[in-house]
């Protein structure tokens, strides 16, 4: 996608194009995915997941997401650990999580993917040294967010846990 960006700076090709081809060709192959997962029953993914990319621990981490965060997890799992994308795509159909929130999800998470690594090569263009800089701020950034993120998470759940040791 930053390439096609960049390519789209230089004129050689259509910003708008690039962008919803990506986009179609992410979500669809999503939908593939929680198909066979709606399809498949949970004993085939776990004797031949791996052929997939279902690792154990993989799918570990991924129902434990599901089970928390719902539709957080389909979003997350398409923009910041899009690595997961295709074992959240099968666990998702494997557990009848509802198809239209799935798709809101999908649909979301694809187009933030997509217009962010479309704007990176478009910003910085040939530039390599413009994009490595960027990128090595933006993992500072989500490494903090990430921080803060779980420690909220923790922080709230010490509290839950205190208040409800004092009734």
């Amino acid at each position: 996608m930053t390439v096609a960006g960049a390519l789209a700076m230089d004129g050689r090709i259509n910003l708008g194009w690039a962008g919803a081809i990506a986009l179609l060709a992410s979500v669809l192959g999503d939908i593939v995915g929680y198909g066979a997962g709606r399809v498949l029953d949970r004993e085939v993914l776990e004797r031949r997941g791996r052929w997939l990319g279902l690792t154990a621990l993989r799918r570990i981490r991924v129902e434990a997401l599901f089970e928390q965060w719902g539709g957080i997890t389909v979003f997350i799992t398409r923009t910041f650990a899009s690595y997961l994308s295709s074992v959240a795509n099968l666990l998702a159909g494997l557990s009848h999580y509802p198809f239209s929130k799935y798709l809101a999800f999908t649909l979301a998470g694809r187009f933030a993917w997509t217009s962010a690594y479309l704007a990176l090569g478009y910003a910085v263009g040939t530039d390599l040294e413009a994009a490595s800089g960027f990128l090595t701020n933006l993992s500072a950034f989500l490494l903090c967010a990430v921080v803060l993120f779980a420690s909220a998470s923790i922080a709230s759940g010490r509290v839950a846990l205190s208040a409800s040791a004092a009734v």
